[in-house]
């Protein structure tokens, strides 16, 4: 095997990578959206190298399809004489595809042809040896940068903050390509590579952008490096779509004076223009009748509010140009996007005005009212996009605009009767597109979709679901994004859960258990001054009184003073002046309003929130409840590079799955101490019946004491509200006076599965070590009980578990996954 064989990355063939399309849950439809567009590159591409790089991708999304001789076809033209007879992908996939198939002779031959080519290095025909090793190169370089096509490609129509950890596995493909067939490709081939990395390069930066300083502006310099070789090449599609991404570049770094002065230091470089809109302009002059630069070009000036006219005439003009293809969806969304960007614009400075008017204000004119024609022109976009291919973004925007249909232009959803059936359906559609949004690739790992799926379900008054979609918020935002207005939202539900449930006892501890418990993440992963300052510039600390006294006092009573010490702050709000006044300013009836809804109850008066939270009345519909970075905390910084998906796992970490929001440190590096000493009755009632017959529980959970609250508060919850599975842990459910091993052992054998939270400490406490010894060891004339281990932090699987698959929670989990893998263990007992 040939050292360059050992250095790659990913062994030949398609089938192994990490693409959407090799998920056992890969929707069809999104498969023959990019089977078109594949199609429409290749048609681009029919004479450039690349085309081998694009027929293995359709090949591979043919075979998911099980169109199994459309695929063989398309390897088989790859590896044609006059095409590439050495293709190792190409082969590799072949192999695979004969397999599924059970045509394992076939598949052998394919197999025979891959060692072949793959090694052909090892050659010891010494005067042939150094075009061998050329050759085998090259072989190599291919199969690489095929790969890293393929995954860039998969990414395409995602949004760039889930592109980030992902593209880095294309970057580094190309890379390694670049440098194995540097003296042995053609120049076509080189050029193609280039410029593939130095699109890739422009995405990571853009990722990175206002999370990682510096790092990002390495991979935008690399991206100029590449793009300003490609910009002058013979292929006029590759040369415009270079050039766009050169204005892109530039547009980005404008204001930033270390990329500038790089750029000018660099001889290559100082030639391009220094103005973006040249960049563009040399795009056009180039390819004038390709729609996708008019794209580009609507996008790098999307962001200033001035041009978004203009913006939007560009996107027209794409949509001209091609109105068939598949590839004008992007061109859809886009505009759909912009004119949502309108609406919110228009909607923000009608609010500043009706909200904070005082009578001494000079206003020249009251501001028109906000066009809801704009609105639905959005909506018409965005259901045309996601009727040629759909994605989260798209879904979870038409759930967006559904939700601000259904409200009125103060932000209150409408609460006259003749329009109350309108609304509801109005909500229904919004919380239809907001769940089919989480249903698609990496839509339920997105911050922004159930932070708005949250407010939409305040609207339809279903404040304990809107709590799960915060937390879930909290849980997803990506690592150096500190979004507090996840957190706020979550508190007022619980304030506003409390006042609606000032009786009940009971179900007010387990509120505030939880609301300390959140308190302490937030504190933690915010810090305290900007906890703090939160309070004090959000009129639910002062509008809800009776709440915020009964939290303090549970706090105190219960000893969390570090909670009590931040929060307290509330106690000195004041409440905002004239409010009332300026909710009742008359409104001139638009559209869909009517009438205005009435201004609220005075602040002391007791309070019952209904509907989206006051905090958010403006800020959440002005910047769209994106995600707002906010300055990183020192172990985040410490721990940057340890990533995992779209987030990271910290090894100081203790046990919560909000980890990756708040990176919680070990308690020497900060004074905020999760509380371990749990009380009874702060943890959540379990329900009343197992869901498997035959079993008093659904599972039993065992843990060292740091996992305490992640269980009660985060695992319980999850399984048993979400998925409707009764459990059972040491703190709730043991009975007093029994011996704890009574406990242990009745527990566990009356459970049909059993959870082990593997922690750092969980190997030295000899209690955990010895139930989960009983719990691996099979009752008399029964079968072998099934256990789960559930990695919390970076550590070692206890040796007897190394057989058993883990199921993995640092960072955001998928609560669904492990509730199915409960229930297939407990129906398929004989397979566990």
């Amino acid at each position: 095997m040939t050292s360059i064989m050992t250095s790659l990355l990913a062994t030949p063939g398609h089938f192994s990578l990490p693409l959407s399309c090799n998920r056992k849950t890969a929707d069809t439809k999104r498969l023959r959206y990019k089977q078109d567009v594949l199609l429409c590159l290749l048609r681009a591409k029919k004479l450039r190298p690349e085309r081998h790089a694009i027929r293995n991708l359709l090949g591979l999304l043919a075979a998911r399809m099980e169109q199994y001789d459309e695929a063989m076809g398309h390897f088989m033209k790859i590896t044609s004489e006059e095409q590439d007879a050495c293709n190792l992908n190409a082969f590799a996939n072949m192999k695979h595809v004969c397999e599924f198939q059970y045509r394992f002779r076939e598949a052998e031959s394919y197999e025979n042809k891959l060692r072949q080519y793959a090694n052909l290095a090892t050659s010891e025909d010494g005067g042939e040896i150094l075009s061998m090793q050329c050759e085998s190169r090259k072989v190599h370089a291919r199969c690489m940068a095929e790969q890293g096509f393929a995954v860039a490609f998969d990414l395409d129509d995602m949004p760039h903050k889930f592109q980030g950890h992902r593209y880095r596995k294309a970057y580094d493909l190309f890379r390694t390509a670049l440098r194995a067939g540097k003296e042995d490709v053609s120049d076509d081939e080189m050029q193609e590579w280039k410029y593939n990395l130095g699109i890739i390069c422009y995405n990571i930066g853009i990722a990175l952008k206002d999370i990682r300083e510096g790092e990002w502006e390495m991979y935008l310099k690399e991206s100029l490096s590449c793009l300003s070789e490609t910009c002058m090449v013979n292929d006029e599609n590759m040369a415009a779509e270079s050039w766009c991404y050169i204005a892109k570049v530039l547009d980005v770094c404008k204001y930033n004076d270390s990329m500038l002065e790089w750029i000018k230091s660099h001889e290559e470089l100082v030639a391009l223009p220094g103005n973006p809109e040249e960049c563009m302009y040399n795009a056009k002059q180039i390819k004038p009748d390709k729609a996708s630069v008019y794209v580009h070009h609507a996008e790098m000036i999307k962001e200033s509010q001035e041009r978004l006219l203009e913006a939007v005439q560009l996107l027209d003009k794409a949509i001209d140009l091609d109105d068939k293809s598949v590839l004008r969806r992007k061109a859809y969304s886009l505009r759909g996007e912009i004119h949502k960007k309108m609406y919110s614009a228009q909607i923000h400075t009608f609010r500043e005005y009706i909200f904070y008017k005082s009578d001494d204000d000079d206003f020249e004119q009251r501001p028109l009212e906000p066009d809801r024609d704009i609105l639905h022109k959005a909506k018409d976009d965005f259901e045309t996009a996601t009727s040629i291919a759909v994605n989260s973004f798209d879904l979870a925007a038409l759930g967006k605009i559904w939700h601000l249909l259904a409200k009125d232009l103060l932000g209150e959803v409408f609460s006259t009767s003749d329009q109350e059936e309108q609304v509801q359906h109005n909500l229904n559609k919004a919380l239809m597109y907001f769940t089919q949004a989480t249903h698609c690739m990496d839509g339920a790992l997105d911050a922004t979709v159930n932070h708005m799926r949250g407010l939409c379900l305040l609207d339809s008054e279903e404040k304990e679901a809107a709590l799960e979609s915060f937390k879930l918020a909290i849980e997803c935002q990506p690592v150096g994004h500190k979004n507090i207005d996840h957190f706020a939202c979550l508190m007022e539900v619980y304030l506003s859960l409390i006042c609606d449930n000032l009786g009940d006892q009971r179900y007010q501890t387990r509120l505030l258990s939880e609301m300390v418990y959140w308190s302490e993440i937030a504190i933690t992963g915010y810090g305290p001054s900007d906890v703090r300052d939160y309070i004090l510039h959000t009129d639910q600390w002062s509008d809800m009184p009776e709440a915020v006294d009964v939290f303090l006092k549970f706090c105190e009573s219960t000893d969390h003073p570090k909670v009590h010490m931040v929060f307290s702050a509330a106690k000195s709000r004041t409440v905002r002046p004239k409010i009332e006044r300026r909710l009742s300013l008359k409104v001139s009836p638009s559209r869909n309003a009517t009438t205005n809804k009435p201004p609220p109850a005075p602040a002391s008066a007791p309070a019952k929130v209904t509907g989206r939270p006051s905090f958010d009345i403006l800020a959440a519909d002005k910047a769209e409840c994106e995600t707002t970075p906010r300055r990183p905390i020192k172990s985040e910084l410490q721990s940057s590079n340890q990533e995992n998906g779209n987030n990271v796992s910290h090894t100081n970490a203790p046990s919560g799955d909000a980890s990756n929001l708040a990176n919680i440190p070990s308690n020497s590096e900060q004074d905020v101490v999760l509380s371990n000493d749990l009380k009874t009755d702060e943890i959540p009632e379990a329900p009343e019946h197992a869901r498997f017959e035959g079993y008093v529980n659904d599972f039993f959970v065992i843990y060292s004491p740091s996992s305490s609250d992640w269980v009660h508060y985060n695992l319980l919850p999850k399984l048993e509200r979400t998925q409707g599975l009764k459990g059972c842990t040491k703190d709730r459910d043991f009975i007093a006076g029994r011996y704890v091993v009574q406990n242990y052992t009745r527990c566990i054998d009356k459970s049909a599965v059993v959870l082990l939270i593997i922690t750092k400490d969980f190997e030295s406490r000899s209690d955990c070590q010895s139930f989960m010894s009983h719990a691996l060891t099979p009752e008399e004339g029964k079968d072998v009980r099934p256990v789960i281990p559930i990695v919390r932090d970076d550590c070692k699987i206890p040796s007897v578990l190394r057989n058993i698959t883990p199921f993995h929670a640092m960072g955001v989990l998928n609560w669904n996954k492990l509730g199915d893998a409960i229930e297939y263990l407990v129906k398929t007992p004989e397979e566990s």
